[in-house]
């Protein structure tokens, strides 16, 4: 790893925006099933999750990709590394041409973090102005590009290159699977409980053709118990 400070913060924070899109791929893009045990009773809460760690990724790849700053403020960016790094003009020159590039390539991206995540921007608030969703394809490229030419840069620094393997992949999909493990439990036993208090319900009131949705609840049950003694 190049010892120049801001390739080895880039190097951390590099590795950390692949960390977020591991766990974000192991909850929502793993399959239907996975989705489906999450939305079964806590759906609107994992429907927040999901636009989070969605927007975080786009928020890290972003930040990467900002320019180089004030004299004051300079962010730790590619950017701002190309300009550091021990390197002939002509090797910067085309490295600045690559980023260039990839923000053209990616603007999308760099709209929702502009006008949706970072700002409120009041066309797109207002739905006068759309901007194109991130695909989880999209995102992956962009990831892939940005660890290019992350490894482009420590190479026309000192030949030392980076490469980057899929950080956290398999303690990603371990906790997903630990997770929808506990839901699919959780589930089998508020099932259970659900079906117990509707027998109770029938029992006591001699209801049929409940809505299979019908829940009477503890509270509802212990009423009617006293109603009946």
């Amino acid at each position: 790893m190049p010892e120049l400070p801001i390739l080895r913060r880039l190097f951390d924070y590099v590795a950390a925006l692949h960390e977020k899109w591991e766990y974000y791929r192991a909850l929502f893009g793993h399959g239907a099933e996975r989705i489906a045990v999450m939305n079964r009773r806590a759906g609107h809460l994992f429907w927040h999750l999901h636009w989070a760690m969605h927007d975080r990724v786009i928020l890290a790849i972003a930040r990467l990709l900002d320019g180089r700053g004030s004299a004051k403020a300079p962010n730790l960016s590619l950017a701002n590394a190309i300009t550091e790094i021990d390197a002939d003009d002509s090797q910067k020159t085309e490295l600045r041409a690559r980023l260039e590039g990839f923000r053209n390539r990616y603007a999308s991206l760099l709209s929702q973090r502009h006008k949706r995540i970072a700002h409120t921007d009041r066309a797109v608030a207002l739905d006068e102005q759309e901007i194109e969703g991130a695909s989880r394809a999209e995102i992956q490229s962009a990831i892939d590009y940005i660890d290019s030419l992350y490894a482009a840069i420590c190479l026309a620094h000192d030949g030392s290159g980076a490469h980057f393997e899929r950080f956290h992949r398999q303690e990603a999909e371990y906790e997903a699977g630990v997770l929808k493990a506990i839901l699919d439990r959780g589930n089998t036993r508020l099932d259970a409980e659900r079906r117990e208090r509707r027998e109770r319900f029938i029992a006591i009131t001699g209801a049929r053709d409940l809505r299979q949705d019908f829940d009477p609840g503890e509270e509802c049950l212990a009423r009617l118990e006293r109603q009946r003694q």
